[in-house]
């Protein structure tokens, strides 16, 4: 088995992003919010969003970071991902 591959996000991966942030607020979520709402979520509108986000990163004191089951899946696959950035509070 492969090891995992973590790299940074490019625009190119909003789509694979938009995808699995929809299916996991639908799966986390449900139960909890209005079922109406999650079923509204398009992963396609959330394409768009990420785009945007994506970039407007301030690498490397901010960015978005992917997980692809490993090298052979680095472009493709992503199987999660995770944001930071500098904290928006006023004592940080």
């Amino acid at each position: 088995m492969s090891e995992p591959v973590v790299r940074p996000a490019t625009l190119a991966d909003a789509t694979e992003i938009a995808v699995i942030h929809v299916r996991s607020w639908q799966a986390a979520y449900r139960g909890l919010m209005p079922q109406d709402y999650l079923d509204g979520l398009d992963p396609a509108a959330r394409a768009a969003r990420w785009q945007r986000n994506l970039a407007a990163l301030d690498w490397p004191a901010s960015g978005v970071l992917v997980v692809s089951a490993g090298p052979e899946t680095a472009s493709t696959g992503i199987a999660g991902f995770a944001g930071y950035w500098p904290t928006r509070d006023d004592d940080g």
